[in-house]
């Protein structure tokens, strides 16, 4: 988890410092005390071309998620959260700390991403894609707002959604994986930040490259 968050904090080939070291340990004791890691999740019938989830009025048919979702009969809609306690703690930090709440938000950050991981390896999934969330590969947004509908995760999680369809608490996620197709890794290829990502300046991905 703290590779993930040295990456969201900047980090590539230099030496942690003991003093960052120990400011990540006493974050990640933080986050894993005030995280309350809590997800939905619920399956559904693909239709192609155009590719929808016909259950629920749902339109998916767009570039990236045809190729994500070309090869798989099913998909799975899911949310999670860490919850509303530690975001008030990053919070509290960003009045007088502000290192160490940048320290404790990239850690949020990877934390809320290695749950959702765990959660779904309890899932027993054997062919799957990768979580893919609304918002990147130019995928708009909006579809956050059905799936949290459909998900209610207001009420099941306490996931609220923002005007602009981000999510509230922040570290929170919502995501669609395919069943029945485990070949698709992901890329940059299609992402709206390709011409401006800070993580491609350093040679790296925002994402774990296997």
């Amino acid at each position: 988890m703290n590779e993930q968050a040295l990456k969201y904090l900047g980090y590539m080939t230099q030496t942690i410092t003991p003093e960052m070291e120990a400011m990540m340990e006493e974050c990640t004791k933080e986050v894993e005390k005030y995280a309350e890691f809590k997800a939905v999740y619920e399956t559904f019938t693909l239709a192609h071309q155009p590719l929808s989830i016909p259950a629920i009025d749902l339109n998916l048919d767009y570039p990236a998620l045809n190729r994500l979702l070309e090869n798989c009969s099913h998909c799975i809609l899911i949310a999670c959260t860490l919850g509303s306690g530690l975001e008030r703690r990053i919070r509290y930090y960003g009045k007088f700390d502000q290192a160490r709440m940048i320290v404790m938000d990239a850690i949020g950050s990877a934390y809320v991403e290695s749950q959702c991981d765990a959660f779904e390896q309890t899932l027993n999934l054997s062919q799957r894609t990768y979580r893919f969330c609304p918002g990147y590969e130019q995928t708009p947004l909006s579809i956050n707002r059905k799936i949290a509908k459909v998900l209610e995760i207001h009420k099941r999680i306490g996931i609220e959604l923002s005007d602009g369809d981000l999510m509230i608490p922040q570290k929170s996620m919502i995501g669609i994986i395919g069943i029945g197709d485990s070949g698709h890794k992901k890329t940059c290829r299609d992402c709206v930040l390709k011409e401006n990502c800070d993580f491609q300046r350093r040679n790296t991905r925002c994402y774990k490259i296997d």
